[in-house]
């Protein structure tokens, strides 16, 4: 199970979106993001990251929420937080699916 980095995030510090193409979890995606704060719109409780290629750019956050996507924001709810880990999550898990893996077993399957 993943750490929980709800309360660990910082302002402007690289984080990674860790998901996976198959069911089995053997082929891994990664996203940089840098986390820009929580709430940043009225009316939309979320927590906004920026795509590492834009936030390296210097492009700014938006005056309103219509035009996030223009500049790589996403808004990501609560529950959506437990696909981000941090450098360290980062390369524990996927450290840990290949030793599972050169065992012949797979991720999904982890106890």
């Amino acid at each position: 199970m993943r750490n929980d980095v709800t309360g660990m995030l910082e302002i402007g510090k690289c984080y990674f979106h860790l998901g996976y193409h198959d069911r089995n979890l053997t082929v891994p995606f990664v996203t940089p993001y840098f986390f820009l704060g929580k709430d940043l719109f009225p009316g939309m409780e979320c927590w906004f990251f920026q795509g590492a290629p834009e936030f390296m750019e210097g492009q700014k956050p938006p005056e309103f929420a219509e035009d996030i996507d223009q500049v790589g924001i996403v808004a990501v709810p609560a529950d959506g937080l437990t696909d981000f880990v941090d450098w360290s999550g980062l390369v524990a898990e996927l450290s840990e699916n290949k030793k599972l893996q050169d065992q012949g077993r797979f991720y999904s399957q982890k106890e």
